[in-house]
């Protein structure tokens, strides 16, 4: 699956109405194959939508605690917005998940890792969390090793004119 912006991730990011990629806690959730990432879902626009969405494919591992307010879903520091000419995109960018990003996932219980996304967290609970960007990854299964998500050079994504 490819990494794509959710529609309401870029519109509220244009607007900065309810996202303001900088200064709002910005989240990364890992999914697995249970949530239907194709890309007729880059209209979805919440991670609760009922029905498989995005809440439904977080994975399930240990050290790993998932749902709305759940450790298991990593903040992104130092976010930043950029803009290059040369290339003609605007980089929104953030640090790695390393160091570990995920530590001593999965063990007992394990999980198949498909694609993470990136979302604001709520006001209220995930019926009201934004989605903004579905990054492919490299598919890994869970076993108690530290897991990492390192950015591209491009950023976390970016919108190019």
């Amino acid at each position: 699956m490819a990494s794509f912006v959710y529609s309401i991730g870029a519109e509220q990011i244009a607007l900065q109405s309810v996202i303001d990629w900088v200064a709002d806690s910005i989240r990364v959730m890992l999914v697995d194959a249970a949530y239907d990432d194709t890309a007729a879902d880059q209209d979805d626009d919440f991670v609760d939508e009922a029905g498989a969405d995005a809440l439904a494919g977080e994975i399930v591992a240990t050290n790993y605690a998932g749902g709305d307010g759940g450790a298991g879903r990593k903040v992104l520091a130092n976010a930043s917005i950029a803009r290059n000419d040369p290339t003609n995109r605007v980089r929104f960018d953030a640090d790695d998940l390393d160091g570990p990003g995920w530590a001593s996932l999965g063990g007992a219980a394990n999980d198949t890792i498909e694609s993470a996304v990136v979302m604001k967290e709520g006001a209220t609970d995930d019926t009201d969390a934004p989605l903004i960007v579905h990054l492919a990854v490299a598919t890994l299964t869970t076993n108690g090793s530290n897991v990492n998500l390192t950015f591209t050079v491009d950023g976390v994504f970016y919108l190019q004119t």
